[in-house]
């Protein structure tokens, strides 16, 4: 019944007839928590050995599909016998692409709405220019910035838009058009 030999299992307790008292209650259709309790022992218990040995998950996998098979032939037979709700239930489960629940997702990829996607990015990016500008026109009012100049085509769209001729005043005073005077030693 297991590949574990009940000797060779740090748990003892847990041994062939538990296993199968567990197993048995599991394809009644007792739940895990409680099958264990009627094997005697606790639910950590059976997913310790759950989790160490393959053969008894495969036995649990089974008396639980076990299990859910009895439920769907009840239901099935109700189904049969006239009652709607088991029917449809019954059938919801096993032909889901007709009688399932459906969730409808519309996506519109034709032309016209790409296109309309395309131009809300183009209205937010002028929005966006707009705001920059206004922000360097009340930057330039306040003497920080002397010449900023936006480049309209960034020839590297990776990199984000640079800007040219920034000069930051360390002492504000009347501009001038003509370039500082350097000295030549």
């Amino acid at each position: 019944m297991s590949s574990i030999p009940d000797d060779k299992h740090p748990n003892t307790k847990f041994n062939e007839a538990a296993r199968k008292r567990y197993l048995d209650s599991l394809r009644g259709g007792t739940l895990k928590i409680d099958s264990a309790k009627k094997a005697g022992v606790s639910y950590k218990t059976v997913i310790r050995r759950r989790d160490a040995d393959t053969e008894f998950r495969e036995l649990e996998e089974l008396a639980l599909m076990e299990a859910r098979e009895i439920i769907e032939s009840v239901i099935f037979e109700l189904g049969r016998a006239g009652d709607l709700k088991a029917g449809l239930a019954y059938l919801a489960a096993h032909d889901r692409s007709t009688w399932g629940n459906k969730t409808t997702i519309e996506v519109d990829a034709t032309p016209a709405a790409v296109e309309m996607s395309q131009n809300d990015a183009l209205a937010r990016i002028a929005e966006l220019k707009g705001i920059a500008e206004g922000r360097r026109l009340a930057l330039e009012e306040d003497d920080t910035i002397i010449d900023a100049v936006i480049i309209e085509d960034n020839p590297n769209p990776e990199v984000p838009a640079q800007v040219e001729n920034l000069k930051e005043l360390q002492n504000p005073g009347p501009r001038s058009e003509e370039p500082p005077a350097t000295e030549v030693p």
